[in-house]
């Protein structure tokens, strides 16, 4: 509905925006004037009102136009209307009063409010002209109390039931029975100043009272309010049977008995583990009944024990939970790990145990799942566990929470007070409602859903990349050197920073399965040098026992680098595959040339040393069989010459000392100069520099080297000149090898095969790829040219 200028309008989704007009009994001056229409409405009543005339008017909509349904008259100028449960309350300069039957009522004085809001948590926000913005904060299931009885420096430690009502007990000693419903003290009682703080309260029976505190612990006749001594030491935890009371300490593990009379001094006796165990048993099965009036010490510390409804008991000491059984005390396993526990609680035959730093583990039978922040605790670190009515409290360090028994899952949707778990002590329950104690103060808890809860929606407001980069999306793509990432958090939810956290994990990452918390008030969760591949953020947040129900999700990659890239791992593959071939070529080429090699010297030995040795031979037997044998000597002594000469090239040839240029120049020069010279024919040398630096394989080295004696022989055997120049260069990667001499020449056209000097180079020259030309006449000198290639 709207007006404007005395005309009437109308709107709706379906026939959208049109006029109407307005019905009403008698003209009505004030709508011409100061008027406002308010957002507020009751029903399908909407309220408008007029200044300063101070007046209400209630309208509707009939058959599609305005109808005046009703005029109330307000004294003075009215700032506002709100309307809530179906109650009018009007806001006017002078004070807020609520409309009840036709009266006013009034609530606040001189606020001057001139406008309310009721945000998603139920708090009202008021705008006050005179006092700036207000806030009535909604603690409908919260509620802080305080008893008067109890002094401002001191608070309670202890809550228990005790018949309808719920006894308390202090830091400083006091001790009081209170009507949980009126929170009056009904009954006290002030300890003595020297006994300390009350750490622990159990009613016995309806008039006699456990309580122990930081000095020891004691019996208290609650109608008499008669005090003694019952043993001088502070309880952990305690389990009550029937008969005995079972108490887990500092100084050890102990059983007492409740059918002593009271005052009667207990006898004790120290048991090992073993002998606990037997007792225990015996004591189950009735065999014991001798000793009720004893008490039973095993002396190792424990933190909490549990007693099933089976009698099966479980108590948990430095080195691990225990459990005593038929066969002697067992530790309890846990996916082949000893549970190391602070507290235990038993309800049934089912065991609830809270451990140091692995959750909420619930054994049922043979049967133990585990309860983690997976599932929905704050953290995995577990102070203490109390059973009350159908609920398991779980205080923990980061604060605490109810786990409903029926089906042993956390309770998210009952408010909580925002404590820390160090900061809890005890708690109590009564008809629906919860009595928290804690260092703060007393706590009065509706357990029931709480309308808020589903108001609780955390927001990603930034990504964050490298601390410059900012990403507003659901998602992200990211390079490899994109790997420190901040995600800043935060949720529309009206509180104490401080006590709100986010639980979050990286799933993805390493120990992706595990949560961490942040601190409480901050809002940055940050990773930084996070490895390539496919990540998802989420993250809850936590705020006065809720968990919102949706989290926060955030998926990104980061793509691997280039040189870890497939297609980069392929050419490696490839470029290695090519390497290896490209060796295994090579190697295959060398043994091809050893097997060469080989071939020639048996090839050489057999031809040419063979066939002289053989000469060598049959000049021998000739020797021995005529007189005049000095031919057939001087025969054998040439022929054993040229044996030996032989041997000397083929071991020179094949040994890798003389791979070198180098070294084969030097063997080519120690080779010709003696020859030439004993023939008469002076030697002439000139070898290039580049020729030093070239290599030549085994193979072409030695055919090189033999190559270079036939010349010289032939020079010597058949020129017949004074002087012999030798040369080596390097030209178009070939060794050009030069012998000319000055002799009587030689007819090329004439060369046969039957000259196998001239054959045995030519097929030399053919077996290296090498050119091999001889030039001359039979008048001038010969030139032999020798082009071999190095590679």
């Amino acid at each position: 509905m709207a007006y404007r200028l005395g005309q009437w309008y109308l709107y709706d989704k379906e026939k959208g925006f049109r006029s109407t007009k307005l019905i009403a009994p008698a003209f009505i001056p004030a709508f011409s004037r100061n008027i406002t229409l308010h957002k507020d409405s009751k029903n399908d009543t909407i309220f408008l009102t007029a200044n300063p005339s101070g007046t209400i008017y209630k309208l509707g909509v009939e058959n599609e136009k305005v109808k005046l349904l009703g005029v109330e008259k307000v004294a003075g100028f009215i700032n506002a209307i709100q309307v809530n449960n179906d109650t009018l309350k009007v806001h006017r300069k002078e004070s807020s009063f609520e409309w009840i039957n036709g009266k006013p009522k009034t609530l606040v004085a001189s606020t001057n409010i001139s406008d309310i809001v009721v945000d998603n948590q139920g708090n009202t926000w008021y705008s006050s002209l005179t006092n700036g913005l207000l806030v009535g904060q909604n603690h409908e299931q919260i509620q802080k109390i305080f008893i008067p009885e109890i002094k401002n420096n001191d608070h309670v430690t202890v809550t228990t039931g005790f018949g309808n009502n719920v006894m308390l007990g202090s830091k400083g000693g006091y001790l009081c029975e209170i009507n949980p419903r009126t929170l009056k003290v009904v009954w006290e009682y002030l300890l003595p100043e020297d006994l300390g703080t009350i750490n622990l309260v159990h009613p016995i029976n309806k008039n006699l009272l456990l309580v122990s505190t930081s000095v020891g612990t004691y019996l208290l006749q609650h109608d008499e309010k008669i005090l003694k001594p019952f043993f001088a030491f502070i309880i952990k935890n305690y389990v009550v049977d029937s008969q005995r009371l079972i108490v887990s300490s500092a100084t050890g593990l102990y059983s007492f008995p409740f059918l002593a009379p009271y005052g009667f001094k207990t006898t004790g006796k120290i048991l090992s583990l073993n002998e606990w165990n037997d007792w225990w048993h015996q004591y189950k099965e009735g065999f014991n009944k001798d000793d009720k009036y004893s008490f039973f010490w095993y002396l190792q510390r424990s933190r909490s024990l549990a007693l099933t409804l089976e009698k099966k008991l479980f108590v948990s000491f430095m080195d691990g939970v225990y459990t005593f059984d038929n066969d002697g005390p067992k530790p309890l396993f846990y996916q082949g790990a000893r549970i190391y526990a602070n507290s235990m609680v038993a309800v049934k035959d089912k065991l609830y145990i809270g451990t140091l730093n692995n959750g909420l583990l619930v054994k049922d039978g043979a049967i133990t799942k585990k309860i983690t922040t997976s599932e929905g605790l704050f953290s995995n670190v577990i102070v203490k566990l109390k059973q009350e009515n159908g609920f398991l409290w779980i205080i923990q360090d980061k604060g605490v929470q109810i786990l409903d028994l029926q089906n042993d899952r956390i309770a998210n949707n009952i408010e909580l007070p925002q404590e820390m778990g160090g900061n809890i002590y005890d708690v109590t329950t009564w008809e629906g409602t919860a009595l928290l104690t804690t260092s703060e103060g007393l706590y009065k808890i509706q357990l029931r859903p709480s309308k808020r809860y589903s108001s609780l929606n955390s927001i990603l407001r930034v990504v964050v990349v490298n601390q410059k980069d900012s990403l507003l999306t659901t998602s992200a793509s990211l390079k490899h050197y994109q790997n420190d990432l901040q995600f800043n958090l935060s949720v529309p939810w009206y509180s104490q920073s401080n006590s709100l956290y986010f639980k979050y994990r990286l799933r993805g990452a390493a120990n992706s399965d595990q949560w961490f918390t942040t601190q409480p008030g901050e809002r940055l969760v940050r990773f930084v040098s996070l490895m390539p591949g496919s990540y998802t953020f989420e993250s809850y947040a936590v705020v006065a026992g809720f968990q919102e129900k949706n989290p926060v999700l955030f998926n990104f990659s980061i793509a691997k680098p280039w040189w870890q890239s497939p297609i980069f791992f392929a050419f490696i593959l490839f470029v290695t595959g090519i390497g290896f071939y490209a060796i295994y070529r090579m190697r295959f080429q060398q043994v091809l040339q050893l097997e060469q090699v080989r071939r020639t010297i048996s090839s050489d030995l057999h031809d040419e040393i063979g066939s002289t040795i053989s000469s060598i031979n049959i000049y021998s037997e000739l020797a021995k069989s005529e007189k005049q044998n000095e031919v057939y000597l001087k025969l054998i002594q040439e022929n054993t010459r040229d044996v030996i000469g032989k041997l000397d090239d083929l071991v020179w040839s094949i040994n890798p000392k003389n791979d070198s240029m180098n070294q084969l120049l030097a063997r080519m020069q120690s080779f010709a100069e003696p020859v030439l010279t004993g023939a008469g024919v002076h030697p002439h040398f000139s070898i290039e520099e580049d020729v030093m630096k070239q290599e030549l394989s085994l193979e072409k080295k030695r055919n090189l080297y033999l190559s270079f004696k036939e010349l010289v022989n032939n020079v010597v055997k058949h020129s017949g000149g004074k002087n012999c120049h030798i040369s080596m260069a390097f030209q178009n990667n070939k060794i050009i090898l030069t012998v000319i001499d000055d002799g009587v020449g030689i007819n090329v056209a004439a060369i046969t095969k039957e000259r196998s000097g001239m054959y045995n180079l030519k097929v030399r020259a053919e077996s290296m790829g090498s050119t091999f030309l001889v030039e001359g006449t039979d008048r001038i000198g010969t030139k032999a040219t020798l082009a071999v290639p190095i590679r």
